[in-house]
């Protein structure tokens, strides 16, 4: 069974052959986020991994896992290759798990672009015009481009990810600062939320 198209294709550049930069995001790319997003349960999904179609006309769902070992993702992400046995480029979502201490635990959806170093221009030409159209279909906020290993090492991406929590703790904070007026110091509370922030552990001993 074909995958069914979630829009139509599009062409970004009219002197490029169509068959190089329009691709259909499918319906099974949004259902595995759906699934990653709401499922519970030891089946419940922590990453997925999509891909362009050989035929390079649809973004597939390559894998779907429940493997919370972040290590074990990457090296499934970044181990990918083409049909040739060349490195190849992929899209990922994670769901990254963490703590703030007293403020709790808190999860955020990771979008990463992996784009190895040896892809050609014009897959990373096709790659990279796709890249937004599919992290805005999924509605991701937090993005991670990324063309060598280190880009995307555990600490860096549990950094992306619990940035958006603090700048939003600190958001809070500055608004009871001004509703309270001048007497009302906020920079200790802020010092703090940033001290919570820093001791983020990795979920389950990652």
């Amino acid at each position: 069974m074909l995958p069914t198209p979630l829009s139509p294709r599009i062409n970004l550049d009219p002197n490029v052959d169509d068959t190089i930069i329009s691709v259909n995001i499918t319906n099974e790319c949004i259902a595995a986020y759906k699934e990653l997003l709401y499922r519970r349960g030891a089946d419940k999904p922590a990453f997925v991994i999509y891909k362009i179609s050989d035929d390079e006309r649809s973004i597939v769902v390559e894998e779907s896992s429940p493997e919370k070992n972040y290590e074990a993702f990457l090296q499934k992400l970044t181990s990918a290759h083409d049909s040739d046995g060349k490195p190849a480029p992929r899209y990922a979502i994670y769901d990254v798990e963490y703590d703030l201490l007293d403020d709790g635990r808190r999860a955020t959806i990771v979008f990463i672009s992996w784009m190895p170093d040896v892809t050609s221009t014009r897959i990373r030409m096709l790659y990279a015009s796709t890249k937004e159209q599919l992290r805005k279909a999924l509605d991701v906020k937090v993005s991670i481009h990324a063309d060598d290993v280190h880009d995307i090492e555990w600490k860096t991406v549990l950094r992306e990810a619990s940035a958006k929590t603090v700048q939003h703790n600190v958001a809070l904070i500055i608004g009871a600062y001004i509703e309270k007026g001048t007497h009302y110091n906020p920079f200790g509370h802020i010092r703090e939320c940033g001290i919570r922030c820093t001791n983020i552990t990795r979920n389950g001993g990652r």
